[in-house]
């Protein structure tokens, strides 16, 4: 995963590319709390179009809502867009938006073919 902020629109640019594994989204919050020119409430666009898969059992995921908490993202990040084009994007985005299921309930999912 790799992430760059447009500081002038507030918006992170978020690329998840290849397999995710549990240290790529837990790496992604500690760099984003350690990033001075964050500013809070920003707009989150998260780029599924270059995964391949995701190694991490939906157990797994307890670990990314504690490191999610931990760094208090809720906080720092008002929507998010979940970017995506094919069924299989899709479905690991809706896995994703279920592990934060009551700590963001303003996260869909678009499709561009």
């Amino acid at each position: 995963m790799s992430y760059e902020y447009d500081s002038e629109n507030n918006v992170i640019h978020l690329r998840a590319s290849g397999v995710l594994v549990v240290s790529d989204p837990v790496n992604y919050f500690r760099a984003l709390d350690d990033d001075p020119a964050f500013k809070p409430k920003a707009e989150e666009l998260i780029y599924f179009t270059d995964l391949d898969d995701i190694k991490f059992s939906y157990s797994d995921t307890i670990q990314i809502r504690s490191a999610f908490e931990m760094y208090k993202h809720g906080d720092k990040i008002s929507n998010g867009i979940f970017i995506v084009d094919s069924d299989l994007s899709y479905g690991m985005a809706r896995m994703v938006m279920s592990v934060f299921d009551g700590v963001f309930n303003n996260f869909t999912v678009k499709r561009c073919d």
